[in-house]
């Protein structure tokens, strides 16, 4: 994906520790923009590299934003939860 991205926008998705949800949503954005991605589903329709690699990293997007609504849950005083704790403020 670097390599489609820095050709179309000259952006580079840098390697990082943590990546923050903000960061990952500009990359969607910035790379569905200059790539020009067409959405295609169904039969007898095949997908692009390009909108692979853009639902790949859609996934994580949506991974990222779970992980993060679970640490909130969570809280820094403790280590887990259960499911009932989504009933406390939060």
């Amino acid at each position: 994906m670097n390599l489609e991205v820095l050709f179309y926008s000259g952006f580079r998705i840098e390697t990082r520790e943590e990546f923050a949800i903000e960061y990952v949503e500009e990359i969607l954005r910035r790379y569905s923009e200059a790539a020009g991605i067409t959405f295609v589903k169904g039969s007898g329709h095949r997908k692009s590299t390009a909108q692979k690699q853009y639902e790949e990293m859609e996934g994580y997007l949506i991974r990222l934003k779970k992980y993060a609504e679970q640490i909130a849950i969570c809280g820094d005083e403790r280590n887990s939860y259960s499911k009932t704790d989504q009933a406390w403020p939060v």
